[in-house]
């Protein structure tokens, strides 16, 4: 079975991964991309720092070469393995491994994010997370970039990110 959570930044993604892992039957084996360097490369690790060791991979085809005879396996930051990460969870799904991913499902120009949309078709479960406006309050779905960079993928956190409802990303964007 192949589960997605999704939302966008502060949304509690992270957190929903670990709560996953944490009530996991049997051993599992937790993976993020080694592109993402903003907390210890051996650690999965919430906004709140809860954490749960992770390995730090390459390429989605890392994930087939580490995960073994496990039955369980935990993806965080899905968006940033590419395509290949399908036929990875279908592989997965394939020997009957268990696969949750967690992921960004919109960039912060509110474009579905890489390989996100074809995840979310074939996952028998989609769990789509919301945050709370940081300007209004209101349930947010989108993740309003603060720091002017040209390139679609720059890794952030506080500071570089803020959840916004559409209307007042509509607002920051006119």
């Amino acid at each position: 079975m192949i589960e997605l959570i999704v939302g966008p930044m502060f949304a509690g993604k992270t957190e929903c991964l670990l709560d996953a892992i944490r009530c996991c039957v049997g051993p599992c084996k937790v993976f993020k991309p080694a592109c993402d360097t903003r907390d210890d490369s051996g650690f999965v690790v919430s906004h709140s720092k809860a954490k749960h060791e992770a390995v730090a991979v390459q390429t989605a085809g890392d994930i087939l070469q580490l995960v073994g005879d496990c039955k369980n396996v935990f993806i965080d930051e899905v968006q940033f393995f590419g395509p290949a990460i399908i036929s990875v969870c279908r592989k997965l799904e394939d020997n009957g491994v268990r696969v949750v991913c967690s992921g960004l499902d919109m960039d912060s120009n509110r474009l579905p994010f890489g390989c996100i949309g074809d995840l979310m078709a074939i996952a028998a479960r989609v769990t789509k997370l919301v945050a709370s406006c940081e300007l209004c309050g209101c349930p947010a779905s989108y993740s309003h970039r603060n720091v002017p960079v040209a390139d679609r993928i720059f890794i952030g956190g506080e500071g570089s990110y803020m959840p916004l409802c559409g209307r007042c990303w509509g607002k920051c964007h006119e």
